[in-house]
């Protein structure tokens, strides 16, 4: 039945008395003393339940979820990418929001903000911000998610257009190139139930009718399947949104027939055990090598027992550890620059399934020896345990995990309530704590006593990849589980750990550093102190505390100098950007790559430290915890003055760069995209990622490559570190200046040319670059670049067009939301770069070829709108909001963003004013104003347009 859209006023009389309904509920209330929350539950008569939960965080802000438990594994054969049609089309339009999503008015127009929309697994979401203490966006948005449980339209139009949008989706996720992927997915599908494989799916979509549609979302969206969490900060509006909850959905009716929801882990770990193997042919045309892929699936066979109890958290953990463990160790076994003739890998959950899984990939005919090596490796931990250190490892990163688990925030608390409802996991206020508590406490007796009870034998299900001519295909289940266990019947030895060096750089050396003086130079209004090292380079110090986040807690340091690749040759180019690659996949001091890995596996900074070289700079940087600082300093002084020549480290590395350019996990498309635009403009704008990095790797040249990084790490005096986070000073300048000071100096030979000004080519600029790969897309990008030299000033430039950037974006999604285009991916935005001294509007399509002509035209005439004023207030009010986000006090506090601040005001004299001066800049902007700046810029001789699409001349 349809809501009489005079009730949408109804909020309108809930301000004034908050009656009570007749409804059964279950109330719950926890209380926690560190949070200082409530957790609010309710069910009504007819099965719609709601969760309110408020939280001290100060936003102002309400997070919304609506839910519906169901999900892409519930779907039977006949209805594959249903659930995902029907989550694009119940935002399509609705009885009080017949323009859907995109109703700027009634949802955008007042604070109400669409965060994120996906179908997943076991649920469908639809996610809104909403601002709190606005009844009124409150009440809009329940009725917006009523509109998307009850009263979607599925017009037919939008059905013919959302098919086409769902095609481009597909083609813009899936990994065409990479069919490993697809293969992999496919594998899963046949060993696994309630997963449907990806075969077929534009025919799908090209067949979907109303009626199937229609079905499917009576069959689904309803009220005993459906779920409202409402959380953050509702200290203020939790009746009204309770109150308002009832009046909308007491009196929606749930159909007769209830779809049974199934029980897929029950039906997986009930079902025959699997075999199957699937010829992967098709992925070894870019190798010399045929490789195998063998998985090994071991049933959790208590998963079910425990599945909503403290026990199953703590086996979950556990698993965490054992693969934590089996990995490390498969790694330490493989450390090596020569040719790997295998890899192996394990995991605990075969993609959400109760499954513990191990991964073979070896060469073809290397299959007994990697099946053996995992095999003994699984037996070694069953029999033996794990050590004591490698225990206090597996609880330090699970902690670390759980305390990155922000129980002050929406996020954490969603989560949980989703995974409640939809797999039965506890759901209480004290369950993390319970969970680090008992973890905390538990010895390593404890855990191995445990782990090897956990630890199964043989597997249940095997999945294996092969080429068409292997062994494989003649393989049976029964064949290969009586090898596996007479490996497993051969005695293993225990596990002996490889030695760990205890330090960096010996205590005796650290002890015959003679620091030299050091000297402030200055102190900024702005609070950073300038220091000057004995050997000549400069210190940065910022010491506050930061705002929120996972570096709040660490030292950032960022080194950099002016000059970079292109002091050399340009044939040297890509000699130079690898440089620091090959140099961190070689080592430094007396130890290689292996070794360091294994001494910095149990720091906070176990990625080490990233040195840099791009076309006007090189750089190194990292981050670290304040305790740790002195280690950290010791890998920074190595890396600039000891690192290791290995002609050895070399080849692998060019080995596995081509591997992932070749196999890259995501599409290369973009990639590509890019490096031809800078081919057009120039190494200066970006770094190669596509087909030009994988031809860069064969002119790498070894000895040119470490030349050029010896020469411009060489001079300390050349380099400025940028150092933030909250320590104590005088203990911070004091190790800086132990190490950095310590840096030797050579003063840098250039003989070569040096940076000079560059000037853009002039617009209008129409360049078609065409791939060799497969591609059933057309990919287009438009620069309007305003090439403005670089002033004092900039501040305010970039930030007119970063409203610019907003409101172009705002005009390119009407490409699909109102002229009904066939427009998965668009978007658009404003920024300076100031290592090219560019200010530009970016634009970014992703559409079917045929209707790239008309994209380009209808473009066109958003830009000219633009420049006319064709832009409502209101929409200028939003753009201006989203970009003084970007600017404010919280954002610019956190410590990697001060840090980012502080390196372009020493490096670019890029200086931002304090916050109130630039929003007070951007509340005095006009309409005017941003006519005046979209005149600018979209100008012919500013626009430069790129196509990358398939040339199927080629």
């Amino acid at each position: 039945m349809h809501l009489n859209v005079y009730k949408y006023f109804y909020f309108l009389s809930l301000l004034m008395a908050l009656g009570t309904n007749a409804q059964t509920t279950n109330e719950v209330s926890f209380q926690n003393d560190s949070l200082n929350t409530n957790f609010m539950y309710e069910k009504l008569q007819n099965g719609f339940s709601f969760y309110v939960k408020p939280l001290e965080e100060h936003s102002k802000k309400i997070h919304l979820k609506l839910f519906i438990k169901g999900g892409g594994s519930q779907e039977k054969p006949k209805e594959r990418q249903l659930t995902h049609a029907v989550e694009h089309l119940v935002t399509k339009g609705s009885t009080h929001f017949p323009k859907g999503m995109k109703d700027y008015e009634k949802l955008e127009g007042k604070g109400i903000k669409i965060s994120h929309i996906s179908p997943g697994t076991n649920h469908t979401e639809y996610n809104l911000i909403v601002p709190a203490n606005n009844r009124e966006a409150i009440y809009t948005a329940l009725l917006f998610y009523r509109d998307i449980l009850s009263e979607a339209y599925f017009r037919k139009k939008d059905i013919t257009s959302e098919k086409e949008v769902l095609k481009q989706e597909h083609i813009i996720r899936s990994n065409d190139y990479n069919k490993e992927d697809s293969l992999n997915f496919e594998l899963r599908s046949r060993i696994t139930p309630c997963i449907s494989n990806n075969g077929n799916l534009m025919s799908i979509y090209q067949n979907l009718n109303r009626k199937k549609l229609k079905a499917f979302y009576r069959k689904w969206y309803r009220p005993d399947l459906a779920v409202i969490i409402a959380s953050g900060d509702v200290h203020s509006d939790s009746e009204f949104i309770k109150k308002t909850i009832k009046e909308l959905y007491s009196n929606l009716d749930n159909p007769k027939k209830k779809p049974k929801i199934l029980n897929c882990d029950s039906i997986y770990l009930n079902q025959p055990e699997k075999f199957i193997v699937l010829d992967n042919s098709v992925t070894q045309n870019r190798n010399s090598e045929s490789w195998v892929q063998i998985k090994l699936y071991y049933r959790i066979k208590n998963a079910l027992e425990n599945s909503n109890t403290f026990q199953n958290a703590k086996e979950k953990m556990l698993w965490n550890s054992i693969t934590q463990v089996l990995n490390r160790r498969f790694k330490e076994a493989s450390n090596s620059y020569t040719a790997k003739k295998y890899n192996l890998f394990s995991r605990h959950t075969m993609r959400g399934k109760p499954a513990f899984e191990l991964n073979l990939n070896a060469q073809s005919g290397q299959e007994l020896v990697a099946l053996t090596k995992v095999i003994h490796q699984l037996k070694q931990l069953k029999e033996y345990g794990i050590l004591e250190n490698e225990w206090q490892l597996a609880k330090k990163n699970l902690l670390e995990e759980m305390n990155r688990e922000d129980r002050s925030k929406s996020f954490y608390w969603q989560n949980q309530v989703v995974a409640h409802e939809t797999q039965g996991d506890v759901l209480e206020e004290t369950h993390l704590l319970r969970k680090e508590e008992w973890l905390y406490h538990c010895t390593l007796k404890e855990a191995n006593s445990r782990i090897k009870k956990m630890i199964p034998v043989l597997p249940d299900d095997v999945g294996i990849l092969a080429p068409k001519t292997s062994k494989a295909f003649t393989l049976t289940r029964e064949n290969l589980i009586q090898e596996i266990a007479n490996i497993w019947d051969e005695p293993v030895v225990p596990y002996k750990q490889p030695e760990i060096p205890s330090h960096l750089i010996h205590p005796d050396t650290v002890a015959n550093f003679n620091t030299g003086n050091y000297t402030l130079l200055k102190t900024e209004k702005t609070g950073e102190k300038i220091y000057k090292l004995s050997n000549g380079a400069h210190i940065i110090l910022k010491n506050y505390t930061a705002s929120n986040g996972y570096d709040k807690e660490r030292i950032i340091i960022h080194g950099f100098r002016k000059k970079g690749a292109s002091s050399y040759s340009p044939k040297d180019y890509f000699s130079a950007v690898n440089a620091p690659k090959i140099v961190k996949h070689s080592g430094v001091g007396v130890f290689d790559k292996f070794t360091l890995d294994s001494f910095l596996k149990n720091t906070s900074f176990w990625q080490g430290v990233q040195p840099y070289i791009d076309f006007n700079e090189s750089g190194i940087k990292g981050s670290v915890k304040v305790s740790e600082l002195e280690t950290f300093l010791q890998l920074l002084y190595l890396t600039f003055s000891d690192i290791r020549k290995d002609y050895s480290a070399f080849t692998n590395w060019k080995k596995i760069q081509k591997e992932f350019y070749q196999n890259p996990p995501t599409s290369r498309f973009y990639s590509d995209l890019n490096d031809g635009i800078i081919d057009f403009f120039g190494h200066q704008i970006d770094h190669y990622s596509g087909y030009r990095a994988l031809e860069g790797i064969d002119s790498t040249s070894f000895h040119k490559s470490y030349e050029i990084y010896k020469n411009l790490f060489r001079d300390p005096s050349a380099f400025t570190f940028v150092v933030t986070g909250s320590f104590n000073e005088k203990q911070i300048i004091g190790l800086l200046n132990k190490y950095i000071g310590k840096l030797p100096k050579n003063e840098s030979e250039f003989s070569e040319k040096q940076h000079m000004e560059f000037d853009f080519p002039k617009g209008p600029v129409y360049k078609e670059l065409n791939t060799t790969l497969p591609y059933a897309n057309a990919k287009y990008a438009a620069w309007f670049i305003n090439p403005i030299k670089r002033s004092k000033a900039m501040w305010k430039e970039e930030i007119l067009l970063q409203i610019l950037g907003q409101l172009t974006n705002q005009k390119i999604s009407q490409l699909r939301y109102k002229e009904k285009f066939a427009v998965y991916s668009s978007g658009a935005n404003g920024k300076y770069e100031p290592q090219s001294d560019m200010l530009k509007v970016n634009v970014y399509i992703d559409c079917k070829p045929l209707e790239l002509e008309i994209i380009r035209k209808k473009c066109q005439e958003y830009y000219q709108q633009l420049k006319e004023g064709d832009f409502s207030e209101q929409y200028l009010r939003d753009a201006k909001k989203k970009v003084l986000s970007l600017h404010s006090k919280n954002h610019n506090h956190q410590n990697k963003n001060m840090n980012e601040l502080l390196y372009l005001k020493y490096r670019y004299d890029q200086v931002y004013p304090e916050f109130e001066r630039v929003s007070a800049f951007i509340e005095d902007l006009s309409k005017k104003d941003l006519i005046n700046t979209a005149r600018t810029y979209f100008q012919d001789n500013n626009t430069y347009e790129f196509v990358l699409r398939e040339n199927n001349d080629l």
